[in-house]
């Protein structure tokens, strides 16, 4: 019975509040957002970048990607740069890497919505590259030691543990990634009940100039397409190569489960091309998502572009592209089974409140061993076989509940505790009511207990 008073509870929280969702890599709806180079405030003086957990509190996008870290060589030298604008300014003593407490918290903050946020090795200006295998293995255990699971007496972000690594290598040569990724995932093993990613952000000509044979042979998770900048853009409909990206995923990558996103400028000031009308835009995502089983959903750069492009009254870029992302959801499993479908969300009718909530479950509990998650502790989970009712606009099919519940605890010692909600052993349900709210599908109750 505690087990079935804990969920109604979190299905009622998740209504009322229209909390988060936990990123899920197998889904078709993300959206990734890059930050830290305060794209729009260059443009528009006074108009800065909002602080990272700013855009999770509005939940904007499911993974951030905190942009980023220029130069490396790993010469032994000098420390990594790292560049992420206004954001942070300040060093650690007598060097000259970044410290940024402030971004730390807000990574966990974020992390604690659900978000996944990732560190972006590269970009368009700056000095990196390997001269060998033996130096990018090397690079690849700093990397581990200053940003991810290792531990280094230096650590930009304090005790936060990025969820991966995204390589976005716009220049040199592309000597020693392949290696520095298989380094990473042989370091990633020492964080058994955590999992992170490695990601790439190459430009849409097929094969990529800079990092063709880092995609044919690292074993990466997603790729980034920037379908911007270039003839073969969004907004050039004759030049526009989604499938030559989806043969090379399904044909070519190392990992034949990657997913391709379709990257987009944020607003006509973020790039020197590409930007397009959002009607076409819908048209574009909705046709590649309908074709292309890899679609994972839509990169933007960058979250400040987005944000503050207002496109239709008060609706800015962000909050319609994941209107349309999330209209059309669908997830599968590690077996390609899909477990959740969402359709025709976002036409709601009154009952979508938490008082029209009737609930019908039947629960069974199976405890299972506690996780640690970097310095965050996984602490029960439990299974529950459920049927719902609530909000009728919605049509979707699913019969089966998973829920976990992590629990994170701050350094005051408040708790908050993230209630995951996963579908599984599909059947037709048509015009019924959902489990959550149109805003979350299938997502993460979050409840705040004071200790």
């Amino acid at each position: 019975m505690r087990q079935l008073a804990q969920f109604a509870l979190a299905l009622a929280c998740c209504v009322s509040l229209a909390c988060a969702r936990e990123f899920n890599i197998h889904c078709n709806s993300n959206l990734v957002m890059y930050w830290g180079q305060n794209s729009h405030g260059t443009t528009n003086p006074g108009e800065n970048q909002l602080p990272l957990d700013e855009y999770c509190d509005k939940e904007a996008g499911d993974l951030l990607v905190l942009s980023f870290l220029s130069e490396f060589n790993a010469d032994g030298l000098h420390p990594p740069t790292l560049n992420l604008a206004n954001s942070c300014l300040t060093t650690f003593d007598n060097s000259t890497l970044l410290h940024c407490p402030n971004i730390g918290r807000a990574i966990e903050k974020c992390q604690k919505k659900g978000k996944a946020v990732v560190l972006s090795l590269g970009g368009a200006s700056g000095a990196y590259g390997f001269s060998d295998d033996v130096q990018a293995e090397r690079y690849a255990d700093q990397i581990w030691d200053m940003f991810l699971g290792g531990n280094s007496q230096n650590r930009p972000f304090d005790n936060a543990v990025l969820d991966g690594i995204d390589l976005d290598i716009e220049g040199g040569s592309s000597i020693g990634y392949v290696r520095f990724v298989q380094r990473l995932r042989e370091r990633f093993t020492e964080s058994p009940g955590r999992r992170f990613y490695v990601t790439a952000a190459p430009q849409c000509p097929y094969p990529d100039f800079y990092t063709g044979p880092i995609l044919d042979n690292a074993y990466l998770d997603m790729v980034f397409v920037q379908f911007y900048n270039n003839y073969c853009g969004v907004d050039k409909a004759n030049w526009f190569n989604f499938e030559q990206w989806h043969e090379w995923a399904t044909t070519i990558s190392a990992n034949k489960d990657v997913r391709v996103y379709l990257g987009v400028p944020g607003s006509p000031s973020a790039a020197s091309s590409g930007y397009t009308s959002f009607e076409k835009l819908e048209e574009l995502v909705n046709a590649t998502r309908s074709k292309f089983s890899t679609f994972g959903g839509m990169m933007v750069w960058d979250a400040s572009q987005a944000d503050s492009n207002i496109v239709d009254r008060d609706a800015s870029f962000v909050d319609l592209a994941k209107r349309l992302l999330d209209s059309n959801r669908k997830c599968t499993d590690d077996s390609d089974k899909v477990v959740e479908t969402v359709t025709d969300i976002g036409s709601s009718s009154s009952s979508g409140s938490s008082s029209a909530i009737s609930t019908a479950l039947t629960s069974s509990t199976e405890q299972t061993s506690d996780e640690t998650v970097g310095d965050r502790s996984s602490t029960t989970a439990a299974s529950t076989s459920a049927s719902a009712v609530t909000n009728s606009s919605t049509s979707r099919s699913l019969t089966k509940i998973h829920e976990r519940t992590t629990t994170f605890v701050d350094d005051d010692g408040t708790a908050t505790v993230l209630t995951h909600v996963d579908v599984s052993e599909v059947t037709s349900v048509d015009q019924q009511p959902s489990l959550t709210s149109d805003r979350e599908e299938g997502g993460m109750a979050l409840e705040q207990l004071n200790r």
